[in-house]
């Protein structure tokens, strides 16, 4: 306990501390907008994935359960017609086991609320950078709550895409990431 009230009398650079809760709050806008748009990603491949099953699965109805269907292949076309039919019903069932089969291992409606859980987290320690920008003097201890904030969120959620990753950023974010990151690096090394 003593060490945590040590670190609040401790004079931090000012500066650098700024600095620092910018560099973070540019980040947490950045994986925000990554995990929003990997959430999207995902739930638009899931609706897409739910609704070829369905239609899979009526089309196995249809065809199984239609007496005018039947009588269409099996009746007026002879052979050639209840090969097809029974091909055709066949296939379809094939497709609505391999898509149920498909949508249940890559849980893509799933891993789209975790990564929208992400993007709040991450949103929510974009707002506390703010609120803790206003104040006049850092004290170690609010970066040190921010800091386990942030390595919580990133230990708790799964990675994005990198494709995402590298367009959500936008160049604006990017670069102003790097000359953050350049900052520290250059006062550092001095």
């Amino acid at each position: 306990m003593a060490s945590l009230i040590e670190c609040d009398i401790e004079t931090i650079n000012q500066h650098r501390a700024k600095v620092l809760l910018e560099l973070w709050m540019v980040r947490a806008h950045k994986a925000a907008r990554a995990h929003y748009t990997q959430a999207a990603t995902h739930k638009d491949r899931n609706r897409n994935l739910t609704l070829t099953n369905a239609s899979l699965a009526i089309g196995v109805l249809f065809f199984t359960n239609t007496n005018w269907v039947k009588d269409m292949f099996v009746h007026v076309l002879q052979d050639v017609g209840a090969s097809f039919f029974y091909a055709t019903t066949s296939v379809l069932a094939l497709f609505v086991v391999l898509t149920t089969i498909l949508q249940f291992t890559v849980r893509w409606g799933e891993r789209s609320e975790q990564h929208r859980f992400a993007g709040a987290a991450f949103s929510n320690l974009q707002k506390k950078c703010e609120r803790y920008a206003l104040v006049d003097k850092l004290k170690m201890s609010m970066i040190h709550n921010l800091n386990r904030d942030y390595n919580h969120i990133t230990k708790s959620y799964p990675l994005v895409n990198s494709k995402i990753w590298k367009i959500s950023g936008v160049d604006d974010l990017n670069n102003r990431i790097e000359s953050l990151e350049a900052f520290f690096r250059c006062s550092t090394a001095v």
